[in-house]
């Protein structure tokens, strides 16, 4: 079973083996998104085990459950912007595909260039599932 998690502020549901073909800055967006995600969990954990009310231990799993895949999640994310960083972010053609990348927004606008991101990402993964079948 592949580890997911349903992204609010890309509005897609992430697959965690689609991480590497995320961009910089959707790698970005939703690790702060996992962020803030695995702290209200943690707040709501703790606060529910601070009240007086009985904790409904299923809950209390559901909660762990999820928070362990933020942080899943979140490591792997910090994992590769930190390789990124110190080891190819400067590289000629990965400052091409950043520079390209913000001339299609300010052109296209934030929303249609993300629709034709997902649109190209998704015929890109789809390509990848016929090569390799079981996958």
């Amino acid at each position: 079973m592949t580890l997911t998690f349903l992204s609010k502020s890309l509005d897609r549901l992430v697959a965690f083996k689609t991480l590497p073909y995320m961009s910089q800055l959707e790698l970005q967006t939703f690790h702060s998104e996992l962020v803030v995600a695995g702290d209200s969990m943690q707040m709501a954990l703790k606060a529910r085990e601070e009240s007086s009310v009985p904790v409904d231990p299923d809950w209390v799993h559901k909660i762990k459950t999820k928070m362990q895949a933020c942080e899943t999640f979140r490591s792997r994310i910090e994992q590769m912007l930190e390789t990124a960083r110190t080891s190819g972010n400067g590289t000629v053609k990965q400052l091409i595909d950043q520079k390209l990348e913000q001339l299609l927004i300010d052109e296209l606008g934030e929303r249609l260039y993300k629709e034709l991101q997902a649109e190209a990402r998704d015929l890109v993964l789809g390509d990848l599932q016929v090569q390799t079948p079981g996958a």
